[in-house]
């Protein structure tokens, strides 16, 4: 049985849920394996076919991780206060969403970096990003928003 099989099975029974994203799996089960990048290897898309298998509803969710801003997906057997269970028992405030099946993922190379983005003094980009709905809860996305909607002059 492979490490990650071994972390979505007894994620789920002991939670009720498992979120399945490198950082957050390290730290939280970092017996499993020796580094994280080892952990980061063993995320493949075997993972996603155990977790359709076990969990009957499926999530995606991004937000401030151990290691700054994370998106990831996920199982539960209740969707029922999820993003208050995971604040509750992992101290991580994510928000999570409700999904048919889990989205295939992009290559690295297509996905655009949140930090990069927020970082640009392109105006375009700028606007785009302070244009997005602003979290109610502090995480990393609505620090960017804010810092956006900052540099261009915008209101906070």
């Amino acid at each position: 049985m492979s490490s990650t099989q071994v972390y979505v099975d007894q994620q789920l029974g002991a939670t009720g849920f498992v979120l399945c994203e490198p950082s957050i799996a390290f730290q939280i089960r970092p017996d499993l394996w020796s580094v994280l990048a080892n952990c980061r290897t063993d995320f493949g898309p075997e993972v996603r076919k155990i977790l359709a298998n076990r969990a009957p509803v499926l999530f995606t969710f991004e937000g401030d991780g151990p290691q700054g801003y994370v998106q990831g997906y996920g199982g539960c057997f209740s969707q029922r206060r999820l993003e208050d269970r995971i604040l509750e028992l992992y101290g991580i405030e994510l928000t999570a969403k409700i999904v048919e099946s889990l989205p295939m993922p992009q290559a690295p190379n297509q996905q655009a970096s949140s930090v990069l983005i927020a970082q640009s003094d392109d105006p375009q980009v700028l606007r785009a990003l302070a244009a997005e709905e602003l979290p109610t809860h502090e995480c990393h996305k609505r620090r960017e928003i804010l810092s956006a909607r900052q540099k261009i002059g915008g209101v906070q």
